[in-house]
């Protein structure tokens, strides 16, 4: 999936959770956006946001999931909404276009600091049920 391609198909479409597999690996990382992207270029504030990394091994489970949430202290810089231009960013740790992971906003390390090659990318919009009494 291109920059392009993912503002085109995830813009406006409210929260999303993105999963993508590092190739030549079973390493599966992603985030939360409890926005919509928008392509603002803009900084998106929360506290809900997360990344996440796991292995998996088998089909049968998954090992090692390490989760991290916004450090408290900034949670303004939890998302960066870039245009078709940027990357898809969470905070200034995970970027998935430009295969970059650092620890800087997000409270845990999610995986080792450094650059990976992305296999395949799915984003599921999250659909919230309103229930009626």
């Amino acid at each position: 999936m291109t920059k392009i391609k993912f503002h085109n198909l995830c813009d406006n479409k409210g929260p999303t959770l993105i999963l993508a597999r590092i190739d030549n690996t079973n390493d599966i990382i992603g985030g939360y956006n409890p926005h919509s992207w928008t392509s603002s270029n803009e900084w998106i504030g929360s506290t809900e946001s997360f990344i996440f990394s796991f292995k998996s091994e088998s089909r049968e489970g998954i090992d090692d999931i390490n989760f991290s949430r916004i450090n408290n202290h900034n949670p303004n810089a939890a998302i960066f909404d870039g245009d078709s231009n940027f990357d898809v960013t969470f905070g200034s740790d995970l970027s998935l276009f430009s295969g970059e992971y650092k620890h800087v906003h997000y409270q845990r390390r999610i995986m080792n600091c450094g650059t990976f090659t992305i296999k395949e990318f799915e984003v599921f919009q999250i659909r919230r049920n309103i229930r009626t009494a």
